[in-house]
C-alpha cells in the first residue's frame, strides 16, 4: 500500500484503498477486473500487517506495539503490562491516526483501538 492509501495492481493500476473495508476493496477490484480483463473474476483481500498503535502515560511499559484486529483499549493496556498505581482508570485520551488532536473517551471494555492510534492514560488526582 502506498503512503497515500492506494494499492497498485497489474491490469487495473492504482486503486484508493483508504477508508475502505477489505470486502469493499475486493468488490471494487473484482468489478474492475470484470470490465474487459477477466470473465467472472473472484477476488479476496486480506490485510497482512496493520500499522502499530502507541500507548503513553500511566502504563508500566509505554511504547509502540503491533495492532491486532478487534483490539480494545483494555487489550492495549494489557499489552503495555497494565496500569501504573497512579493511573486514571476512568478515561483515556486517544488521537486517531491522521487527527490533529486527541479526544477524551470513557474507558469501557468495548472501547476500540484502530491502527495508528495513540492512546494516552493520564494520572489520577487524589
Amino acid at each position: 500500500m502506498g503512503s497515500e492509501g492506494t494499492v497498485s495492481l497489474p491490469l487495473i493500476g492504482e486503486i484508493v484503498a483508504k477508508d475502505k473495508s477489505s470486502q469493499q476493496l475486493a468488490n471494487e477490484v473484482q468489478a474492475l477486473l470484470a470490465d474487459g480483463y477477466l470473465r467472472e473474476p473472484k477476488v479476496s483481500i486480506e490485510v497482512s500487517a496493520y500499522r502499530p498503535f502507541f500507548i503513553l502515560g500511566e502504563v508500566k511499559s509505554p511504547g509502540q506495539y503491533p495492532y491486532a484486529g478487534g483490539m480494545t483499549v483494555m487489550n492495549a493496556i494489557a499489552t503495555a503490562q497494565g496500569f501504573t498505581p497512579r493511573a486514571e482508570r476512568k478515561v483515556a485520551f486517544i488521537r486517531r491516526a491522521g487527527a490533529a488532536s486527541e479526544i477524551t473517551l470513557k474507558l469501557t471494555p468495548d472501547l476500540r483501538v484502530y491502527p495508528g492510534d495513540t492512546i494516552r492514560l493520564g494520572e489520577r488526582y487524589f
